[in-house]
């Protein structure tokens, strides 16, 4: 496995997010100003801020990301460590598989996984499971090459992360680790790694962010080109102050009017979205992980909330990959195990030909997840263990930890080193495997078992219930047909188990297996998991379709779908097999668009597919113009599924069954292989998605407030009545604790009740705007009045109690106070031209005219000092009680507006009081409506085409 990521790399990868690099800049613009231009002692306060503000979200995400890889890693550990047995100079040794060497002979049985690629030496029966390479079912025999046509019957190459199915041998270890072809594949989807797209979200939030920079640039250009036309109006008309150009003054000026544009450029920019989004998603990161979904890349989170389809397996996601007997045939009449009832001597004969007809290596093992054991070998052969173990109980409880169960009594009776026993293994011509023990003197048992059609015809004899044994007539056999078809319907494996009694020993298979007495047949099916059926119900409700892609036959693939309630019926276009989808998309393995899009709208089960083909889907769903653009989930767990998992907008890796390669290629590993884990994370994404838009309402109206004030405080006032540096606390250290609360709600059921988010609508909605707008005109009425209703307009020498002037100075408070009786924080020059009487401004000093100064003492004291219009700018840097109030005032409201936004959005809805009265429910309702009102949530109720969501006017 390659070194983990280091955290200083994972830190520069955050830090390429556009929204931080913009902070950047604006931090180094403000620290420059700050500290070289205006050479304040405190200039380096906003920038230093800015640049704190940045670290913080790039620590926060980065070290998430660290946490989550090294989670994933040790998760894995364990798993990669294998110990094998090799032969090494000449020695057995076991050893771990990590210290495996080119020129190792490794020795294989039935249930090792491979862990080299390697060459088959010497005699084996080994049969190999390559699912996880090719996505084929079918084992594949080792040895030396046959070749039948086209057709490769026998290879002797083995690639690791196969598994033994059957049979013992020995390979030659070629390559081991990152030369192995699963190791290739895995640099491969490194290589890929670098070109991964960013999720939808981030798409959206970058669009978003590039329109508020566009934005914000634009109010600033034009309130500083506002502040410089009244300049050169003022100098036009001679005003205060402008009578003839001053370098200590005006060019001070001017950089006051600049940094009023940065100020708004940077109020504009909404600095706590970064860090509420990353809270957001590694909130819900930790939380999935009890939902068992390990979340490997965070954005994961908000892009599986708006999947409309997720492209699904079968065996081990839609089922329980625990091959199971669920009926039996036996003397024309069909049972399911829990109703089955058979006399002592057959039922004696079927557990006996179920269980001597297996591998010793096959064995079943107390699970530590429920009452059903682990398989540890052949499925096939584990469910008939099961099926023994079952009708040797009567219905009492099984002990997998036990020596008394049934299947091992039998082994104990017939052991594989016993006298007489011999087997005849299984073979892909001749589709069966029969064992020959031995019941007494010169008595001899011959115990066959394989596919149904193919024992059936070797049967001359059949038992019937009571244990007496008849001919096989030819009624009975169309009888055993019918039932082997109805099997197949039901998507059931069927095997025949019968018997053959003789007096010799016979060592010829085509002898042994001759005139055959029929037990009975079993139908052994892949369980669906329990909540698969309501799982995907509840994704039809959340808008989102589910499509089965498997290697299986049709028949199984549609019954199985029928089954999960993906299809409730076979019709024309909703079940296709793998070559038929290929040659009519692909024709020459190029993707024909257009033929595809008649296609995959109706498609909901592909049988007979291959990896290509599960890639090829997702291509063109993801590339398709029809209805709403297309959220594309695809789940994988061998290694020729990693090119999906990548292609997809996210892909979820089994975390039991899937291979590294897959896990490594997927953004979520699904650590129960179950699909309702899937559907957890929809509520999840969902879930984050609503909260980061929540967030982003808040957010964003705070920093509409606060750009019209600073606009219109530098443009009328000439200094904005809220600085940087106290947009930057309330951005950043307030916000922090508003995203807490906004950006960290749990999800609830009511969220897979609406469609998903259309992939191509912007992250703000027209119903956000409007709610954004409203709620700013308030704040903003409010702080206007504050601004230019408040405080009181003193001339330099007169005290406060003589010039209260402002509109609501006279007012009083509690005990006689006045609340509103405090010295004004706008600049002089404003209240002397606005409110003032005329001829408030002191005149220009001149010394041949008594006007301009008076004598105190004998000196000459100018009516104008030299700081006079430096002040009368807004360039005092003493505070006042009427901005700090004004300051309050602003923060206050936007707490408020925390607090409204997290009530009206999370409410009190409890998905369980729905249900209990009418009343609950429509209360339930309302505060659904009011959810979606507010976020601008698609119609809980969709119109669907094939399918497809008819597209609709974003209102």
């Amino acid at each position: 496995m390659e070194p983990q990521t280091s955290i200083l790399v994972l830190m520069w990868e955050a830090l390429q997010d556009p929204t931080l690099i913009f902070l950047c800049f604006a931090a180094i613009v403000s620290l420059v100003i700050g500290v070289f231009v205006e050479k304040d002692p405190m200039g380096w306060l906003e920038g230093t801020a800015i640049l704190t503000a940045v670290v913080v979200v790039v620590l926060v995400g980065s070290i998430n990301d660290y946490q989550k890889e090294s989670q994933f890693r040790s998760l894995n550990a364990k798993k990669d460590d294998m110990t094998v047995t090799v032969v090494r100079d000449g020695q057995k040794k076991e050893m771990s598989c990590h210290n495996l060497v080119v020129g190792d002979i490794l020795l294989l049985g039935t249930g090792d996984i491979v862990t080299c690629d390697g060459y088959a030496i010497g005699p084996n029966d080994l049969q190999i499971n390559e699912k996880m390479l090719t996505g084929e079912t079918v084992n594949k025999r080792k040895g030396e090459y046959e070749i039948d046509g086209d057709r490769v019957v026998k290879s002797p190459v083995l690639f690791a992360g196969t598994q033994v199915q059957d049979g013992q041998g020995k390979v030659l270890v070629l390559a081991v680790g990152t030369a192995t072809y699963q190791g290739t594949m895995q640099q491969k989807m490194d290589e890929a790694d670098a070109e991964h797209s960013r999720s939808i979200l981030q798409q959206k939030l970058d669009d978003m962010t590039s329109y508020i920079t566009n934005a914000g640039a634009a109010f600033a250009v034009v309130t500083v080109l506002i502040l410089c036309f009244r300049m050169y109006i003022g100098f036009h008309q001679g005003l205060c102050c402008k009578e003839s150009w001053d370098h200590a003054v005006h060019w001070s000026e001017l950089l006051s009017f600049l940094i009023s544009g940065v100020t708004i450029f940077v109020v504009a920019v909404p600095e706590g979205l970064p860090l509420a989004v990353t809270i957001a998603l590694a909130f819900s990161v930790k939380k999935m992980l009890k939902d068992q979904n390990l979340v490997r890349h965070l954005t994961a989170c908000e892009t599986m909330g708006g999947a409309t389809t997720i492209c699904s397996d079968k065996t081990g996601t839609l089922t329980t990959s625990k091959m199971t007997v669920v009926k039996v045939f036996c003397d024309g009449s069909v049972s399911t195990m829990e109703s089955l009832k058979l006399s002592p001597i057959l039922k004696k004969l079927l557990c006996d030909a179920a269980v001597v007809n297996t591998m010793s290596k096959t064995n079943l093992r107390a699970s530590s997840k429920g009452k059903e054991p682990d398989y540890l070998g052949n499925d096939t052969e584990c469910g008939l263990l099961v099926m023994a173990n079952k009708l040797g109980a009567n219905g009492k409880a099984i002990d997998y930890d036990s020596e008394d169960q049934e299947y091992k009594r039998i082994r104990r009776e017939f052991p594989e080193d016993m006298e007489g026993r011999k087997q005849f293994t299984f073979s892909s011509d001749r589709k069966r495997m029969s064992t020959r023990v031995k019941i007494g003197p010169g008595k001899y048992r011959v115990f066959c078992k394989g596919a149904a059609e193919m024992v059936v015809e070797l049967c001359t004899n059949k038992y019937n219930m009571d244990g007496s044994v008849e001919p096989m007539s030819d009624k009975a056999r169309k009888e055993v047909e019918a039932v082997i078809n109805q099997f197949a319907d039901e998507a059931l494996r069927t095997i025949c188990l019968a018997v053959k009694d003789v007096n010799v020993e016979i060592d010829d298979v085509e002898e042994a297996e001759k005139n055959l007495t029929m037990i009975g047949l079993v139908g052994i099916e892949d369980p669906v998991r329990e909540e698969v059926p309501l799982a995907i119900k509840r994704c039809r409700e959340a808008g989102i379709i589910v499509r089965m892609v498997t290697g299986d036959n049709m028949k199984t693939a549609a019954a199985i779908a029928k089954k999960c309630g993906i299809i409730d019926k076979e019709e024309e276009g909703n079940v296709i097999d793998g070559k038929t989808f290929r040659e009519r998309v692909a024709p020459g393995d190029v993707l024909d668009q257009h033929e595809f899009d008649k296609v995959w709208p109706k498609l909901r089960v592909m049988g007979r597919s291959t990896p290509l083909d599960k890639h090829l889907l997702v291509s063109g769903i993801q590339a398709s113009k029809i209805g709403v653009s297309q959220t594309v989930a695809v789940t994988g767990d061998g290694t020729n599924d990693a090119p999906a998992l990548k292609k997809a907008d996210v892909g979820f890796a089994m975390g039991v069954q899937g291979t590294d390669v897959a896990k490594n290629a997927s953004d979520i590993i699904i650590m129960d292989d179950n699909f309702a884990s899937i559907v957890k994370a929809v509520m999840w994404g969902r879930c984050v998605y609503d909260n980061i838009c929540r967030f982003l309402q808040f957010q964003l109206t705070v920093n509409i407030t606060a750009i019209v004030v600073a606009c219109v405080g530098s443009a009328v006032l000439t200094s904005s009545p809220l600085t940087a540096i106290q947009m930057l606390w309330v951005n950043l250290i307030m916000d922090s604790f508003a995203s807490l609360a906004l950006a960290t709600e749990d999800p609830s059921e009511r969220l897979l009740q609406r469609k998903p988010y259309p992939r191509n609508r912007a992250v703000l909605s027209k119903i956000m705007m409007k709610n954004m707008i409203l709620h700013a005109l308030w704040q903003l009425v409010i702080l206007a009045v504050l601004i230019f209703a408040v405080g009181d307009v003193c001339q330099p020498h007169q005290q406060l109690c003589d010039c209260s002037k402002s509109l609501l100075s006279d007012l009083t408070g509690y005990w006689g106070s006045k609340p509103f009786h405090v010295p004004s924080g706008r600049p002089k020059s404003y209240d002397f031209a606005s409110t003032a009487a005329a001829g408030a401004c002191p005149p220009v000093f001149d010394p041949a005219d008594k006007k301009t100064f008076e004598k105190k003492r004998g000196k000459v004291v100018p009516l104008r000092s030299p700081e006079y219009c430096h002040h009368s700018k807004g360039s005092a840097s003493d505070t006042t009680q009427h901005y700090t109030m004004i300051f309050n005032v602003f923060v206050l409201m936007q707490v408020e507006e925390d607090g409204t936004g997290r009530f009206t959005t999370s409410g009190t809805f409890s998905p369980a009081s729905s249900t209990t009265t009418s009343s609950s429910s429509s209360s339930s309702e309302r505060w659904q409506l009011r959810h979606d009102g507010l976020l601008g949530c698609p119609d809980r109720s969709p119109r669907t085409q094939h399918g497809l969501w008819v597209s609709e006017p974003d209102t």
